[in-house]
C-alpha cells in the first residue's frame, strides 16, 4: 500500500530505491521490519482511527529522502517503516531522533520497540486498567 500511495502522490513509486519494499511485497523476502512507539497506555486519536490512510506530505517525503523512514498513525499508534536504502545507513540516527523528539516518557516501558508479533501491538492495550 505504501508504494501505491506514495506513487499516487509524487509519481516515482517506482524509483529503484524502493526495490527492497516491491522485492518483499512479490517474493516474500528479505523481511522488512516495523517498528512501533510505544507510550505505555497513551494512544493518539483523530482522522486516521475514523478513515486511516497513508498520507504522503512534504515532511514525509523529507524523512524519507533524508533517512529512508516513513512513519504514519494508524488507530492511535506510531509505526515506522524503513523503506530506502538510506534507513540502513542513517536508521539508528532516525530512530534515537524520534525516541528524544515523539516518545512521551510515560513509563519505563515507553519508546521504540521492533514489532515482531501481533501481540507486540497488542501488549500494552492489555495492560490498560490493570494496577
Amino acid at each position: 500500500m505504501f508504494l501505491q500511495e506514495y506513487h499516487k502522490e509524487t509519481g516515482k513509486g517506482l524509483d529503484s530505491r524502493f526495490d527492497n519494499i516491491r522485492y518483499y511485497s512479490r517474493y516474500n523476502k528479505s523481511p522488512i521490519p516495523v517498528y512501533l512507539i510505544v507510550h505505555d497506555g497513551v494512544y493518539f486519536s483523530g482522522n486516521d482511527l475514523i478513515e486511516p490512510k497513508i498520507a504522503i506530505n512534504s515532511h514525509s517525503q523529507d524523512i524519507i529522502d533524508e533517512y529512508g523512514f516513513y512513519d504514519f498513525h494508524l488507530f492511535g499508534h506510531t509505526f515506522i517503516l524503513p523503506v530506502t536504502p538510506a534507513a540502513t545507513l542513517r536508521g539508528g540516527e532516525y530512530l534515537t531522533k524520534l525516541k528524544r523528539e515523539a516518545v512521551l516518557p510515560v513509563t519505563d516501558n515507553s519508546g521504540i520497540y521492533e514489532v515482531t508479533s501481533i501481540h507486540s501491538i497488542l501488549g500494552p492495550l492489555n495492560n490498560l486498567g490493570k494496577k
